[in-house]
């Protein structure tokens, strides 16, 4: 008798296993098709002809990777410089970003560009990152997320004006503005503001194919196992 639960157990041992890793990797197969199906339509977005912002649609899930022509003028105030990472040849320093009025009455935050290290120190006033004007002016680009804080990214230092995240309160506070008045996004013009490029780029990042290899390797491998084990366990003498 103990001999048959023993087999048993075995059994149902493996066969959960396979079935629950299978099961995950099933659901990281429809996520990676879901994922890339983002993806295509958000790229088939930015292929359009860019739009003219309308004050009617302050939705930030649909404005955001989408292709828009705003009228804005800078705020009055230091620009923002965020700690990041620029491409190989730039290595460590600042994305440079401004607050902008839009001609609707939002505020939208502007990424002007990226600067390295030597290049803040080199700038004779490195705070003033744009001329302040009085008109409102025309800006093709396209909004981008702001960035969330994680779990390691420290917390703003607004006393050195560096910038880790998107607070929207702080951010507000330092252009002495409602918070009601900030979008929620980041906006990307095609102008040069005189600095490096800082490229509108897709922040969706899409693992599910290596998650979904893993949980089929996994479901493989604990299948092996536990045919191992039944073999072990029919090969022992019967009690």
């Amino acid at each position: 008798m103990k001999y048959k639960l023993n087999l048993l157990a075995v059994i149902i041992f493996g066969i959960t296993g396979v079935a629950i890793l299978m099961s995950l990797g099933f659901w990281q197969m429809n996520r990676l098709d879901w994922k890339e199906g983002l993806l295509a339509d958000i790229q088939l977005r930015l292929s359009q002809p860019a739009e003219i912002y309308s004050p009617l649609n302050n939705n930030p899930d649909e404005l955001v990777y989408g292709r828009y022509q705003v009228k804005a003028r800078p705020l009055v105030g230091k620009s923002l410089y965020f700690y990041g990472q620029g491409n190989e040849s730039q290595g460590v320093g600042y994305h440079i970003y401004h607050g902008f009025e839009l001609e609707t009455g939002k505020v939208a935050v502007f990424r002007l560009g990226f600067l390295s290290f030597s290049e803040v120190e080199n700038r004779a006033n490195p705070t003033n990152a744009i001329d302040q004007v009085n008109s409102f002016k025309d800006y093709e680009g396209g909004f981008l997320p702001l960035l969330n804080k994680g779990s390691f990214i420290p917390e703003n230092d607004r006393e050195k004006n560096v910038w880790y995240w998107h607070d929207v309160n702080e951010i507000a506070e330092h252009y002495n503005v409602d918070k009601e008045q900030l979008l929620p996004l980041t906006f990307v013009p095609k102008k040069n503001f005189g600095y490096s490029a800082s490229p509108f780029q897709i922040q969706i990042p899409n693992t599910h194919f290596q998650y979904m290899l893993t949980w089929f390797s996994l479901s493989f491998i604990w299948g092996l196992m536990s045919i191992f084990l039944l073999i072990k366990q029919i090969k022992r003498p019967k009690a």
